[in-house]
């Protein structure tokens, strides 16, 4: 079984050699399907072709079309267990001139998709409708692909809640464009509302933000009850402005423990240091010691000649007094890169931290897109938690005021960019346009993938490559998908 020509994400690939022996060949899986000849193809709004890619599973649980499309020899995408199912489209909606604003490739479901085979077999015959050919329990349904390989990612899902844009302090290029002058803040009915939603829909961990989520404590320290007595797992990320002597930091640390918070992120480097002083993250953990807290992280800013580095707070007397007194603490100091909101503005990195061709391999799926669900200040939802979704409209899929999070979550599920980037990254993308379009530049840009991510949306050469060839990695992404999050090798090893 091939797996080079799979390309699929290292992580992906890399599960496959230790179960190759264990699945049918390419030819096992197809010759018992009737063949959907590669010229079949059917229309998108857009009218761009999209090859007919029908959905199925093989005795051993790999999908037909994954097994054809590791051992090149089949379509791209094959169907399975002799009966074709209706195929997937990829809707146009959202795309320039075709009804909305933005750039938003959405899997959707074909009712009545015109198939260019015969029903027995596919050898030319005259065309008749894949509903025809139908099996109930598998067909599509209103704003849902029940087929295996196209219903939405299984995930530990996380709910992100920026209570405000208001912010103690002004960091240049804040991720979440808050500042002392922001006044925007969720109202508390509907931050209690998604809490109780997120409950629902068996949501694991809620992290409250901002701007500085302090700043409106009364709703968060409610917030937090509710939330942690429903079961989840509850943090705080902050810039430790309250802390300005010891009693202040552990009188607040105290009121978030009895509200029941169980971890407490700190946020810091010379941005942040310019508002915030160090030593207020050094007493703030302490404070967080003291009080009874056993997660705290603090996470400093990277760029290349920063004066503030992790090794700014572990190295000194403080800290080094503090993990002695308390050693049962796990206290993480961890460096990110600070990143431009802009995809055109670049900032300096310590040596191999951008991306680029040598270090793409070890780069994965994004974390948080389709895993964390974010409410921001203004009530608006968007399908992660990545720093500059303010300005990207393609990542806002409801408002909590008429939108569930559970319908947020279905509409982000269909569309087939956002479970690109799950799975395989927005370096990773880049690079593949990179390869249609010479002059898309992206080797030793972005630190960040947050920033790489908002180039795939605003860069008008990356979006059209996206545009015109995105259906040549539909089959990539979805088998990555499957061996990533569904296949379990215990249960193939039993059948």
């Amino acid at each position: 079984m091939p797996v080079a020509a799979a390309g699929l994400p290292t992580v992906a690939a890399a599960r496959l050699p230790s179960t190759a022996a264990r699945l049918p060949s390419a030819a096992a899986c197809v010759s018992a399907a009737p063949r959907v000849p590669s010229a079949a193809r059917m229309s998108i709004p857009s009218g761009m072709p999209f090859s007919t890619a029908g959905v199925s599973v093989a005795a051993a649980g790999l999908p037909a079309f994954a097994a054809a499309r590791l051992s090149r020899a089949a379509a791209r995408m094959s169907v399975a267990a002799g009966v074709p199912v209706a195929a997937a489209r990829l809707s146009a909606s959202g795309l320039p001139g075709a009804g909305r604003g933005g750039f938003f490739l959405r899997v959707e479901p074909v009712r009545s998709a015109t198939l260019c085979a015969s029903a027995r077999g596919g050898n030319g015959g005259p065309c008749r409708t894949a509903s025809r050919h139908r099996r109930p329990e598998i067909a599509w349904t209103h704003r849902r692909m029940d087929a295996l390989m196209f219903e939405a990612i299984p995930a530990h899902h996380t709910l992100s809640l920026l209570l405000t844009f208001g912010c103690t302090a002004a960091c240049k290029h804040c991720g979440t464009f808050s500042n002392p002058g922001a006044h925007t803040s969720l109202d508390r009915d509907l931050m209690l509302s998604a809490i109780d939603q997120a409950v629902e829909s068996g949501y694991l961990v809620v992290v409250f933000t901002g701007g500085e989520p302090t700043l409106r404590l009364a709703e968060l320290l409610c917030a937090i009850e509710r939330a942690s007595s429903a079961g989840l797992v509850t943090r705080v990320v902050t810039n430790a402005w309250w802390a300005a002597d010891g009693n202040a930091a552990f009188e607040m640390a105290a009121s978030l423990v009895a509200a029941g918070l169980a971890e407490i992120n700190f946020s810091t480097g010379d941005e942040h240091a310019r508002y915030v002083p160090v030593e207020n993250i050094l007493r703030a953990c302490l404070g967080a010691c003291k009080a009874g807290f056993r997660t705290i992280c603090v996470m400093v800013e990277t760029v290349r000649g920063r004066s503030v580095t992790a090794a700014t707070l572990t190295d000194s007397p403080a800290f080094k007094d503090m993990v002695g007194q308390f050693p049962d603490a796990r206290i993480h100091v961890l460096e990110s890169p600070w990143m431009p909101t802009s995809p055109s503005n670049h900032a300096a990195y310590p040596d191999g931290m951008a991306a680029n061709r040598d270090n793409l391999a070890r780069r994965g799926g994004c974390n948080s897109c389709l895993t964390t669900t974010t409410v921001q200040a203004d009530g608006r939802i968007s399908a992660c938690c990545g720093l500059g979704i303010r300005s990207v409209p393609e990542l806002q899929v409801g408002h909590i005021r008429t939108t569930t999070l559970r319908q947020a979550d279905e509409e982000a599920a269909n569309d087939f960019l956002k479970r690109w980037i799950r799975v395989e990254g927005p370096e990773r993308i880049l690079a593949w346009a990179a390869t249609h379009d010479e002059r898309i530049e992206w080797e030793n840009l972005y630190a960040h993938r947050c920033q790489a991510c908002l180039r795939l949306y605003k860069d008008e050469r990356v979006r059209n490559v996206i545009r015109q060839r995105h259906t040549e990695k539909l089959a990539d992404v979805l088998l990555a998908e499957w061996l990533l999050f569904r296949y379990d090798a215990r249960v193939a090893e039993e059948a």
